[in-house]
């Protein structure tokens, strides 16, 4: 029994026939979006005008924030944006208030970063009242310190200074300026 060689170019013909077709249809379609491109995460959570407290292990308040907006993610990672945040040391034996136009705590972290521009008020202890302006600051409720290896400007009655980086602890017991330290000091009048 011999193949017939015309029996099975018909049905292979159909099939290119129908091939072709669909690949021509193919071509009017929208195109779709490629499988690699991800789309932007989408927070878990979103709060308006939140209000948030820490605690310690003890019970005792860490620190306080305010925030217009925090959009929290499932990597426990979070943004807030128009910040007021508060310290309380140990003992209440003194604070700070912050703020800033943003913030981020990166994934499953004790600490936020405060941008762009951070406002830092308090009163150290056995000393005037102070100002502190600086581009960036980590705010760690770990470690209870708030850092930032960028400028800073400090001003208190009849002083001000300049410096590059900063180290604090959350009830300003101890503030350090870190290099290229300027004071000028002012008579107050």
């Amino acid at each position: 029994m011999g193949l017939d060689r015309h029996a099975l170019s018909l049905p292979a013909l159909g099939v290119l026939a129908l091939l072709a077709g669909w690949l021509a249809f193919q071509a009017f379609r929208e195109p779709s979006v490629p499988e690699t491109i991800e789309t932007a995460e989408r927070p878990r959570y979103h709060l308006d005008g939140a209000r948030w407290w820490r605690y310690g292990d003890g019970g005792e308040p860490v620190f306080e924030a305010q925030a217009a907006g925090i959009d929290y993610y499932d990597d426990a990672s979070m943004e807030l944006t128009e910040i007021r945040l508060s310290t309380h040391g140990a003992a209440r034996r003194g604070s700070w208030q912050l703020s800033a136009a943003r913030g981020s705590v990166p994934p499953a972290q004790k600490r936020i970063e405060l941008k762009p521009e951070v406002r830092i008020d308090g009163q150290p202890q056995d000393q005037p009242s102070i100002s502190i302006v600086t581009p960036t600051l980590w705010a760690d409720w770990g470690t209870q310190l708030l850092t930032t290896d960028d400028p800073v400007v400090a001003q208190s009655p009849g002083r001000r200074l300049s410096a590059i980086g900063l180290r604090a602890d959350w009830a300003g017991e101890r503030v350090q300026f870190l290099s290229q330290v300027e004071s000028r000091y002012v008579p107050i009048r």
